[in-house]
């Protein structure tokens, strides 16, 4: 019998979405929730709304603790999930959390404290503005293959986006993950003030590329996670989409020393 990883996608990218990933883990059997936050937990004040909705998932199918993996704001809500209740994870790996810069961690909090980070946060405004109505799959596919967003994804990871990431209506289609959900994720994302203390195996995959490593010093990182192994890794935010058999073959390490 394979032994099982829970795993938590990313803000708007629904788990699907990682097919390619999962199927270069082959000795795993990948559990996940397809969309957090779309249930009957919704982020209404902070990411930590969800922690239940993760915790509920492992009391109600899992026996035994097991590992877990996370993509940005999957990682964060594992990491709160497994400092609330570290026996239900055997250790977990965190791909690039969204930790930023101190500075900008401020005017977040203070923007969510007084209600505004909505009209603050750059992908928050970005993700409100976006069209989430189109014709076909195959319009969708020739609109964003080229958007900067997407144009490193790896052309599986692409593909399983177009067939996953939208729903069919009478008449078109629409993104399965909500636009409003993903906008207040954003809008909600963690000034991350206070340490997050494991106490189980866990480490912290890092990207070394891209905006979010742009506005941060990984050693000013660190101490919010004394605990943690930290690892660069050579890429984008996105690495899980854009470089899947590199980020398995790193997961697959750490898993391997592991057990």
């Amino acid at each position: 019998m394979k032994e099982k990883i829970f795993f938590a996608h990313a803000n708007g990218f629904p788990a699907e979405v990682y097919g390619d990933l999962f199927s270069r883990i082959p000795n795993y059997e990948i559990d996940y929730i397809p969309l957090l936050a779309h249930g009957n937990y919704r982020v209404k004040y902070s990411w930590s709304d969800v922690v239940p909705e993760i915790i509920a998932y492992f009391e109600e199918n899992y026996t035994e603790p097991v590992w877990a993996i996370g993509h940005s704001f999957g990682a964060v809500c594992l990491a709160l999930a497994a400092q609330q209740k570290p026996e239900l994870f055997k250790g977990i790996i965190m791909m690039d959390p969204p930790v930023l810069s101190k500075k900008i961690r401020c005017i977040l909090a203070v923007s969510q404290c007084f209600g505004v980070s909505k009209y603050i946060m750059p992908l928050a405004k970005k993700s409100a503005k976006r069209s989430d109505h189109f014709p076909d799959r195959e319009f969708v596919a020739s609109k964003l293959r080229t958007k900067f967003l997407f144009k490193n994804f790896g052309e599986q990871s692409f593909q399983n986006y177009i067939k996953y990431g939208f729903t069919d209506l009478k008449e078109g289609i629409t993104l399965r993950f909500k636009k409003e959900v993903e906008t207040k994720i954003f809008a909600l994302t963690p000034p991350f003030y206070r340490k997050i203390t494991l106490n189980i195996p866990s480490f912290y995959l890092y990207a070394t590329e891209g905006t979010i490593a742009v506005t941060r010093s990984i050693d000013k990182v660190e101490p919010l996670f004394p605990n943690t192994t930290f690892i660069a890794f050579n890429g984008g935010h996105l690495f899980p989409l854009e470089q899947t058999e590199k980020c398995a073959n790193e997961l697959l390490n750490i898993l391997n020393s592991k057990n």
